[in-house]
């Protein structure tokens, strides 16, 4: 339920709905996993998940805790994957990105409590300290190990 930030590209990375569009599809159960962060509701729409599995086709999503929901639904299929990054590479990536300065402290003080609970709820851990590359490598070959 966040508004895009410049640059971001609707239906590509992420699909922005209005609060009742949110709430609509949660009621219609179109929607699982519900998550909220700084004030925005996220969540996985299941069709387009459960239609990518069906047909064959690996799913690869930035759903946070959300993934936990997935794996649930989805056992044998799902590899959940927690990429940790310190907080300094967040925060020069919200920085970056423009966030508003003000909002950075909040989402950094959010980030930090993720990073203390939810890396041990994953399959796997893969720390990121800025060299995407490795991070790409270490997916593969995770991927093709599941």
């Amino acid at each position: 339920t966040r508004l895009p930030r410049p640059g971001e590209v609707i239906g590509i990375l992420y699909h922005f709905l209005t609060e009742n569009e949110f709430t609509e599809k949660e009621e219609g159960c179109r929607i699982f996993a519900v998550d909220s962060f700084c004030g925005a509701r996220y969540g996985i729409d299941l069709h387009e998940i459960s239609e990518s599995v069906n047909n064959g086709r690996h799913v690869v999503g930035a759903f946070g805790i959300c993934s936990l929901a997935v794996k649930r639904m989805f056992e044998e299929h799902a590899i959940t994957i927690y990429i940790r990054a310190p907080l300094t590479i967040l925060e020069e990536r919200m920085r970056k990105r423009g966030d508003p300065p003000e909002k950075i402290p909040e989402r950094l003080i959010a980030a930090q409590k993720q990073l203390q609970n939810e890396p041990p709820l994953f399959d796997h851990i893969i720390d990121n300290v800025g060299e995407i590359s490795h991070v790409v490598r270490r997916i593969i070959t995770i991927i093709g190990d599941g």
